[in-house]
């Protein structure tokens, strides 16, 4: 009988419970299948339980796709940090370098979102009066529900509570906005 099992077997006997670290392959298989379906909240729960687990041979895997789905769910914050410990405990694995372009990508930046009009005319006339008051703004297209959108953003923080800041500004000067990814 080997030490670790006699051991196991004595905790066993005087009523002392212990847990072993236990990562089935099949949890981190279902993971990626969640993600591919979309089921990015699902994903960032399950990789948070996984990771607090100790001894989780997959855990560069498990970091990656929490941060992976934290940015999916708008959560830059969680992403960042998801990603900067993957990077720290796995400086040469295999997602170490994807993870480092999404660091340093837009993705992870916070503005303050001061509007959105349908005309980029109108987007543009306020990204003006912003850059008049000093603020430095730029003018973003997207599309939302087959709709064309201009929106207007000031600045690119990366900390959340740096954009929160210029948005408390921004609304005393008239100019009321969101704080956004």
């Amino acid at each position: 009988m080997t030490r670790l099992l006699r051991a196991l077997c004595a905790l066993a006997m005087t009523g002392t419970s212990f847990l072993l670290p236990v990562f089935a392959a099949e949890d981190l298989d279902s993971l990626q299948a969640a993600f591919l379906r979309g089921e990015y909240a699902e994903v960032e729960q399950k990789s948070r339980e996984l990771l607090q687990r100790s001894g989780s041979k997959d855990e560069e895997d498990l970091l990656y796709l929490q941060g992976v789905s934290a940015l999916k769910l708008d959560d830059a914050e969680l992403a960042r940090a998801s990603l900067e410990r993957l990077i720290r405990r796995h400086p040469d694995g295999r997602w170490a370098a994807r993870a480092r372009e999404l660091l340093e990508s837009d993705d992870l930046l916070f503005s303050v979102q001061v509007g959105a009009f349908r005309t980029r005319e109108n987007a543009l006339r306020l990204k003006a009066e912003l850059e008049r008051r000093g603020y430095p703004a730029a003018v973003n297209r997207a599309e939302m529900g087959g709709d064309e959108f201009h929106r207007v953003r000031v600045g690119r923080f990366s900390k959340r509570e740096e954009a929160e800041e210029e948005r408390k500004r921004l609304d005393a000067q008239g100019f009321p906005g969101k704080v956004v990814p």
